[in-house]
């Protein structure tokens, strides 16, 4: 055989191997591995540090949550105590009466919240860091914190908890109910917004906020969205102050108040919107939180809020289930009508003004509640007691894939 022909046949041999690994790529390496899809996927050793991250978790991810976990608040909290915080039902909560449907509904919240959140992380087109890695691993095990405390309530069926309570001061009692609700994420850079735990709220990763809003030429005004007001516009100021007044846009919303008296500088619209559920509030002025895009955005679909502050006097037992249960009936890879990155909250218990609204049901239905968040993909970060009294407690959370893929420091 002529040098010629051996050159030849190698070529084709060469041709034809490359093409068979094309056509038939090895184990473990499926078509988002060839070089073409990697700005369109996630590269397969992000994706498989990401799938590793979720294993070995106490609880199933669930790409679904249950129809039967969903709508444990009673829809006929009419009677309002002062301050317009709802009594605590008569009844027990149905979804954590019995240590069975517990940990069913337990599971769901805490499985379905995860499952978002690795959703999106393999959505993601950039490689992940071992800085990114290392806030999913923080992530996950904020979730296993809160199940495992909240499972721990369960089994004992508050029998220690009631004991712990006997005979202890109001104060002693507060702390205790309020301590079963303490954050399990640590924001390495939180910042005070104004003066009082009531028109302030904390903000965490300030940095990256300023990056965006101020960062000329790219920079974008930080979008924040707020239900409650009272004309009370300390928390604005304070943003305001902090961002610069052109760099943040309020859409302010409250129904109880009859004109507005905003700041004057800076852009603030408001509008006289108040929060409701499917079923509940009568009139144009009760809107869902799936109208958001509609009432505040002309109808924008895929709306981006850097903040989302809510003090709705105990109405968020209506709006977050409601909000959990439009989410829940998308695809994980379906987009979202509007996504929120921190979340603030004035979080009231039901019938607050008596102690038995710090008895064991009623620390169930703060609980429940609180699953809700954990579902929605929302980790609470820091919490304080409202300067009034112990009715409420400020919140901040924040969207955990939000906080793995920013710089928080």
């Amino acid at each position: 055989m002529s040098n010629a022909c051996r050159v030849r046949l190698m070529l084709y041999s060469v041709f034809f191997v490359a093409a068979a690994l094309l056509v038939f790529p090895g184990e473990g390496e499926g078509p988002t591995a060839a070089p073409m899809m990697a700005s369109l996927t996630l590269d397969s050793v992000s994706r498989r540090n990401v799938l590793d991250l979720f294993e070995r978790l106490p609880f199933p991810l669930t790409d679904v949550l249950p129809a039967s976990v969903l709508g444990g608040i009673p829809q006929n909290l009419s009677s309002m105590k002062k301050y317009f915080v709802f009594d605590l039902p008569e009844t027990d909560l149905p979804h954590l009466s019995t240590p069975a449907r517990a940990m069913e509904t337990v599971d769901a919240f805490l499985g379905y919240g995860l499952a978002r959140h690795r959703a999106s992380l393999l959505r993601q087109r950039s490689p992940l860091t071992d800085e990114t890695l290392g806030k999913v691993r923080q992530v996950r095990d904020a979730y296993v914190r809160y199940y495992e405390k909240v499972t721990s309530l369960l089994r004992e069926n508050g029998t220690e908890y009631t004991l712990r309570m006997q005979g202890l001061p109001h104060k002693e009692g507060e702390d205790i109910f309020w301590g079963t609700l303490a954050p399990t994420l640590v924001c390495p850079s939180l910042k005070r917004i104004g003066p009082l735990a009531d028109d302030t709220r904390f903000l965490c990763g300030v940095h990256a906020l300023k990056k965006k809003s101020q960062k000329k030429p790219s920079s974008s005004p930080l979008q924040i969205v707020g239900f409650g007001s009272a004309n009370k516009w300390e928390w604005e100021k304070g943003l305001q102050q902090e961002f610069g007044p052109d760099n943040v846009i309020f859409k302010i919303n409250d129904c109880t108040v009859g004109r507005f008296h905003p700041p004057t500088v800076g852009t603030i619209h408001t509008y006289h919107n108040c929060l409701g559920g499917p079923r509940l509030g009568s009139g144009p002025q009760y809107m869902r939180m799936l109208h958001i895009p509609q009432r505040l955005f002309g109808g924008r679909f895929g709306v981006h809020l850097d903040i989302l502050k809510i003090d709705v006097e105990g109405w968020e037992f209506y709006a977050l289930p409601d909000w959990l249960h439009d989410v829940s009936q998308r695809s994980l890879h379906e987009d979202l009508p509007f996504y929120v990155d921190q979340f603030q909250l004035e979080f009231h218990r039901l019938g607050h003004k008596t102690l038995k609204a710090r008895s064991f049901r009623g620390l169930l239905y703060a609980h429940y509640l609180f699953l809700h968040f954990y579902a929605l993909g929302f980790v609470p970060y820091v919490h304080e007691p409202n300067y009034f009294n112990k009715c409420c407690f400020e919140f901040a959370l924040a969207n955990a894939t939000w906080f793995i893929l920013h710089d928080v420091t």
